[in-house]
């Protein structure tokens, strides 16, 4: 290659001097000169692309893990609702039960109270022609008694 170069040299500077050899050399090296410009401008994109891509893939990174730590206080969350779930359950069925207690012994004091209602109604009715309006001092009364334990037929069916 040396010896072309050589060749070439010669024959322009026999055609033009040495404007013409300093025209070859400088165009030498301005096309070496872009070609290490295009390839550092290829390496200079080929980082820029990689910077971005490293770039992307911490965002990515970064995303997942505050999915993952998102994920995670959901599953604590939800835990947590499980847990006061079951515990207001247990306490509804606690008071389902208390309501249920009150309800019957409600329904029993009803029906005692009903009996003594009816029980003291037919005292007042035994009592009532012994009763007199006109003086305390009245002739007519006669003396009665009236035993509060005695119940009726008719209640003691009542209750079955």
């Amino acid at each position: 290659m040396e010896g072309t170069i050589g060749i070439i040299v010669s024959i322009l500077a026999a055609l033009g001097g040495w404007e013409a050899i300093k025209y070859l050399i400088n165009r030498k090296a301005e096309k070496r000169i872009k070609e290490t410009e295009a390839e550092t401008a290829e390496v200079d994109m080929a980082q820029k692309v990689q910077d971005t891509y490293e770039k992307i893939l911490e965002a990515k990174d970064k995303e997942v893990a505050d999915n993952h730590r998102l994920v995670e206080e959901l599953r604590t969350d939800r835990d947590h609702y499980k847990q006061e779930r079951d515990e207001l359950r247990k306490l509804f069925d606690k008071l389902e039960g208390e309501v249920r207690d009150l309800k019957t012994s409600y329904e029993e004091e009803k029906c005692e109270t009903n009996r003594k209602i009816a029980r003291l109604g037919r005292m007042v009715y035994a009592m009532r022609p012994l009763l007199c309006g006109l003086a305390p001092t009245c002739k007519h009364r006669q003396p009665a008694t009236i035993l509060e334990e005695e119940e009726s037929e008719e209640e003691k069916g009542g209750e079955k």
